[in-house]
């Protein structure tokens, strides 16, 4: 609604009397330009050849850009959406599955059962995703996006 980036918004409330800056960055990528070339190696994403947005906390994150309304009307066109790499997911959680067919599915993490991962659409609440656990890749957890 302000119509601002995160990094401008950041800028507002930071301290500038400490000395902190903006000079953290983590990888981004636009949601378009993930596909099954995106590298996963040991659990993680690798995001060596991203390019770089700033952000307070750099620590085992990256952002994907939505550019598309896929995700309407809970994460918009230009939505920024930060993923931690190591974090435990819970019952309600967005997350990111990487699926091995290189499609990638963004959803709410409702259970896991023997052979399956269940998500709520976000596009459409009332209709629930069943991913099969032999087809990921790997699971991660949303921490923050803009709206």
């Amino acid at each position: 609604i302000c119509n601002i980036s995160f990094e401008d918004f950041y800028r507002l409330g930071a301290d500038y009397t400490s000395g902190k800056d903006m000079s953290e960055t983590i990888p981004y990528i636009r949601y378009s330009d993930i596909d099954e070339n995106t590298e996963i190696c040991d659990g993680t994403v690798n995001t060596e050849n991203w390019k770089k947005i700033s952000f307070p906390d750099s620590r085992n994150a990256y952002a994907i850009d939505v550019d598309t309304n896929e995700f309407a009307p809970f994460y918009r066109i230009n939505s920024v959406l930060i993923v931690a790499q190591n974090s435990d997911i819970r019952r309600g959680d967005k997350v990111v599955i990487y699926q091995k067919c290189g499609n990638v599915i963004i959803g709410e993490f409702v259970r896991r059962t023997a052979q399956t991962i269940e998500l709520n659409n976000i596009a459409q609440p009332h209709d629930e995703i069943s991913v099969q656990i032999a087809s990921i890749r790997i699971i991660q957890r949303i921490v923050w996006a803009s709206q």
